[in-house]
């Protein structure tokens, strides 16, 4: 995660004294000071930019007056709207009032590159800027945008800001960080802190906000937000007209002008605002949610079932965003009518007075009728277990409520008592071998669901037959961590042992590392290639002895890709067949399976794929019980089994010999302690009468005249079968 860079302050400071000669005085003659300085963050770097256009006219129907200074800054995405020159780039304007509802026409105070608006460092930017230049006695910052509440993850789940052209966002613990230095370094108390976006009306936001003593007043929606957003005019216009409103005031005009524009303008069922008076919620309903998280917390941990009572309740609550966010007045309201609390545990007592203390800390508060039980704010419970799982490292990581409050450990217990349909999974990505005497590296991948997540507690031992070792696993990101394989003396198999805890949920992985001097040895073969092969396969070959030590940025591939290596070499018309097999055998190649299309080996290096295509595969022989296979590489003796053969018995001693590789018959000549001598125009084939389906008393008494017809299908099967090997050789 970025963090704020205190560097930025002192380079916007150095910046000032030129700024401010460029601007006019903007505060009254009577004062120094604005009543109240608006700021707003205007992230329309995405698909909110019409939206973006749309607020800004709402803003300048008003503008800005001698008491109340409305500055925003503006980033635009270059492809979403056309209109207002179709600049692309950030800037900051003081709002104007201007009545032309299409046109910007508000004075531009800075015409910017552009800038990346998933940075904190560009929010403290925007106050430490207005704030030097338009000082006031209130200030409010509006973060207008898309938002996700606490939200991160690599799936696209984020916090807000969303700046597609830098492809970055703003994260909860990268605002609070934000705030931090808003506060302590750049000197400004926020009296409003708004969120025009979705979903941040969360007890959780409201505490990492209220902890820090940022703001005063949170004004946010416990749902998604239309793309309207809020009613700027509606609430501009009483604070032009009112200058000296109080905060909570402000707030309240704030929701008001909201749930005005949302029945009366644009009519919508699914609306919320609300306003939370911050130091009303720390003081007085932090600790009772606190309380009654500890005792409901007793109450699943001795008695599962319970969970199962409180989520009928629950899933009977008025719920937002997609169904994981539950309004935390309405749930414990819930929870006060149900009677089977542990007598000793009995959470009803801090439940109500919970409910009592969020009542007054929530000092505005509507919702569309969609949304009859919202009070205001919302608590995360989703509805499972595989849910809560996927997102709990998440949770415990981004906002600071569950782990300083006792409803994290609540969620844990109460989660507990249902089983999850995912398994937590570890993957250990290891090279295939490791030279005598050399260290390599290890990736250890931990996930859940869809998310990429820290276990609880991760363990690496390395072993081998003589001894082993704990390993340390360095920490890369979140769910992949880096651990240094020791060098082994030896020839040998060693083997990486990972054990990862997440919460109730335990993983044991392991990866074999094959010990040897391999690696000189294809060392040897890439020199008998270099005069024989394309420049393309020669790049390829080249790194096949630095394959074990790759690092990827994303996830990592310890292994190159043999199948790519392999591939690539039996496409080049100048490849040396007779180095291709010395490759083979320095890796000790052998083959595994073999399907209609797909020849896989096994090496030291690892598995490798190849398309029958690629090698030019065909049968040339048949002996006793192997079949010979002949490729552009040379031969291969595999067995029945490799070809996935099947033998039917057709009759007259015919026997129909189907694989992999194409269909052979062949004529039954003797039959000796239950296995048949096979005659085919490839070779004589030993099989197990068993093993032929359909056989019959005949075939056991070793019957079988060769007629002149037995004669010509295999003289036909032959000739067939051999025109087929040529043309693919010939198609190479």
């Amino acid at each position: 995660m970025r963090g704020v860079s205190s560097k930025i302050i002192g380079l916007l400071t150095s910046l000032l004294p030129l700024t401010l000669l460029l601007l006019p005085a903007f505060a009254s003659a009577e004062s120094s000071l604005y009543k109240w300085t608006i700021m707003i963050y205007m992230d329309a770097d995405n698909n909110l930019e019409k939206a973006g256009i749309d607020d800004f006219n709402e803003m300048e129907m008003v503008g800005s007056t001698r008491d109340v200074a409305i500055v925003a800054m503006f980033d635009r995405h270059p492809g979403y709207d056309s209109s207002n020159d179709n600049w692309s780039n950030t800037r900051i304007y003081l709002v104007k009032k201007d009545l032309d509802p299409l046109k910007i026409n508000s004075q531009l105070l800075l015409d910017l590159n552009e800038m990346n608006m998933g940075d904190p460092n560009t929010l403290v930017f925007l106050v430490n800027y207005t704030a030097a230049n338009f000082p006031a006695e209130h200030y409010m910052l509006v973060l207008w945008d898309h938002g996700n509440a606490w939200r991160r993850s690599f799936e696209g789940i984020r916090g807000v800001a969303y700046d597609d052209t830098d492809n970055d966002y703003i994260d909860e613990r990268e605002l609070i960080e934000a705030l931090d230095v808003i506060s302590r370094e750049v000197g400004v108390h926020l009296d409003i802190l708004g969120f025009d976006v979705c979903l941040e009306a969360m007890a959780e936001v409201a505490y990492d906000v209220g902890s820090g003593s940022y703001a005063d007043v949170l004004v946010a929606s416990q749902e998604y937000e239309p793309l309207d957003g809020w009613y700027y005019t509606g609430f501009l216009l009483q604070l032009i007209a009112n200058p000296g409103m109080s905060p909570i005031d402000l707030a309240k005009a704030i929701v008001s002008a909201f749930e005005y524009y949302y029945t009366v303008i644009y009519p919508l069922d699914y609306p919320t605002l609300s306003a939370v008076d911050l130091a009303s919620y720390m003081e007085y309903a932090v600790p009772y949610i606190d309380l009654a998280s500890i005792y409901m917390t007793y109450n699943v941990y001795l008695n599962p079932g319970i969970a199962h009572s409180i989520k009928e309740l629950r899933d009977a609550c008025d719920k937002t965003g997609e169904g994981e966010f539950v309004d935390v007045i309405d749930l414990f309201d819930k929870l006060l009518s149900y009677d089977g609390w542990l007598p000793s545990y009995d959470p009803r007592p801090m439940l109500a007075s919970a409910i009592s203390a969020l009542s007054s800390a929530i000092v505005a508060s509507w919702s569309a009728p969609g949304h009859p039980n919202s009070h205001g704010l919302s608590i995360y419970m989703p509805p499972g277990v595989d849910w809560y799982l996927e997102e709990r490292y998440w949770y415990f990581y981004q906002t600071a409520f569950p782990t300083e409050t006792w409803w994290g450990l609540f969620l844990d217990y109460y989660f507990k008592a249902f089983t999850p349909s995912e398994e937590l999974l570890v993957e250990v990505v290891a090279p295939s071998y490791v030279d005598v005497g050399s260290s390599d590296y290890a990736l250890i991948h931990v996930a859940y669901g869809n998310s990429m997540i820290d276990p609880d507690s991760l363990s690496v031992m390395f072993f081998t037959s003589e001894w082993g070792i704990p390993l340390n696993a360095a920490r890369l990101m979140p769910g992949l961590y880096l651990t240094l394989i020791p060098s082994v003396s030896e020839a040998t198999t060693a083997f990486i042992l990972v054990k990862a805890d997440y919460w109730f949920l335990s993983k044991t992985a392991v990866a074999a590392v094959k010990v040897s001097n391999v690696s000189s040895s294809i060392e040897g073969v890439r020199r008998d290639f270099s005069s024989n092969i394309s420049q393309a396969s020669r790049e390829i070959l080249a790194n096949i002895s630095e394959s074990t030590g790759l690092l990827r940025s994303d996830l990592v591939n310890v292994n190159k890709s043999l199948t790519e290596v392999f591939t690539a070499v039996f496409n080049d018309l100048n490849a040396s067949i007779s180095a291709l097999g010395n490759l083979l055998n320095a890796i000790n190649a052998r083959v595994v399976n073999l399907t209609s299309d797909v020849l896989t080996l096994n090496t030291s290096m690892g598995l490798v794929q190849l398309k029958l295509s690629d090698v030019s595969i065909g049968i040339s022989s048949l002996h006793n019980d192997l079949i010979t296979v002949k490729t552009i590489i040379g031969e291969l003796n595999l067995t029945l089994e490799d070809l996935n053969t099947t033998l039917s018995y057709l009759g007259n001693g015919i026997v129909e010999i189907k694989t992999s590789l194409g269909t052979i018959y062949g004529k039954v000549v003797s039959i000796s302690d239950g296995v048949a001598l096979v005659k085919t125009g490839l070779g004589d084939l030993s099989v197990r009468i068993s093993d032929i389906h359909g056989y019959v008393e005949e075939l056991k008494e070793g019957q079988g005249s060769q007629t002149t017809l037995i004669y010509l299908i295999l003289a036909f099967s032959t000739i067939l079968l051999a025109a087929t090997i040529f043309n693919i050789v010939k198609r190479k």
